[in-house]
């Protein structure tokens, strides 16, 4: 592979470094590099918190990120690149496509680390014993307190212990 480093040249830095100065965790490094190895790249850069690969045809750079890297022209160029097995999928930010890195610290649902992140729950209802939204609104028409948050933002401590007033 290329050291993708352009003497003499500002600003373009080599791939390692360009990918520790933006965060990248080091789990995602060989799999980016070996990717980019594929491709017709002619240097790279730091653009904010993110790298920038240039393709040498002038056509769409590639914008590496902590866990995916967007920019690929369409599903085949992904394919052929990194593989069949990848997780994939349209771009949102621009036209193209994004491959999500094995690391994905931001846990897309398409990436491997999907359920590295969380999903926020409600505290049960203390009437029916049912998860409350997030708001804590008890969403149980058969409750006798549909309707009604749990924990009221407003009250004396007790009320808001047993709780609260609410609103409908």
């Amino acid at each position: 592979m290329p050291t993708l480093d352009v003497p003499g040249t500002d600003p373009y830095i080599s791939i390692d470094r360009a990918l520790r100065e933006t965060g990248v965790p080091f789990e995602n490094h060989r799999f980016i590099k070996d990717f980019l190895g594929r491709l017709d790249i002619t240097g790279v850069r730091v653009a904010g918190n993110h790298v920038v690969a240039e393709r040498a045809d002038g056509g769409m750079s590639l914008h590496i990120e902590n866990g995916s890297t967007n920019g690929f022209l369409d599903e085949d160029e992904i394919i052929r690149a990194v593989g069949a097995e990848a997780p994939r999928e349209p771009s949102g930010i621009r036209r193209g496509w994004r491959v999500i890195h094995p690391l994905d610290p931001g846990g897309r649902e398409s990436g491997p680390m999907s359920g590295a992140t969380p999903k926020r729950r409600g505290a049960p209802c203390l009437e029916c014993f049912v998860e409350l939204s997030l708001t804590g609104v008890c969403e149980n028409p058969q409750c006798s307190r549909y309707g009604i948050a749990a924990l009221a933002t407003n009250g004396s401590p007790e009320d808001r212990q047993a709780g609260g007033a609410g609103c409908r």
